[in-house]
């Protein structure tokens, strides 16, 4: 069985957002998705920019991002603004001699107060905070 990287979770969240997308509650929505093959992910796991940006776009200044000429593709816009945006987590717990998956979103600040107590995110921690998702 081939392993299971970021790319297949961002490739099934897209997939199933474009199937849901008019039943979700969400107006916008930022995420960083992680997987894991254990049982935890670990905060280092995060680059330094990600979880800040992800608390900024729930805030009244919110994230602004300005999207480069340079990348590869056409972009659709020049930038964004996220304001009182919600922002999540994913995190995919899989363990690679099994087909199971678990999907599950947890909101950033949730996973900020996380942080300030604990080296890593637990499934545990997901499903006493999150949400798992039906991918």
């Amino acid at each position: 069985m081939k392993p299971y990287l970021e790319k297949h979770f961002q490739r099934d969240f897209t997939k199933w957002y474009k199937k849901e997308a008019e039943n979700l509650v969400w107006p916008s929505l930022a995420y960083v998705l992680k997987r894991t093959t254990g049982g935890t992910v670990a905060f280092s796991k995060f680059e330094d920019q990600q979880l800040p940006a992800l608390q900024a776009c729930c805030t009244q200044n919110g994230l602004h991002h300005e999207l480069t000429d340079a990348s590869l593709g056409i972009n659709p816009f020049d930038g964004f603004l996220l304001r009182y945006a919600d922002a999540y987590v994913g995190i995919v717990f899989y363990a690679n001699d099994k087909a199971k998956r678990e999907f599950w979103f947890i909101e950033i600040d949730d996973v900020m107060a996380l942080k300030t107590v604990q080296k890593s995110i637990t499934l545990k921690n997901c499903q006493k905070l999150g949400f798992e998702l039906k991918l």
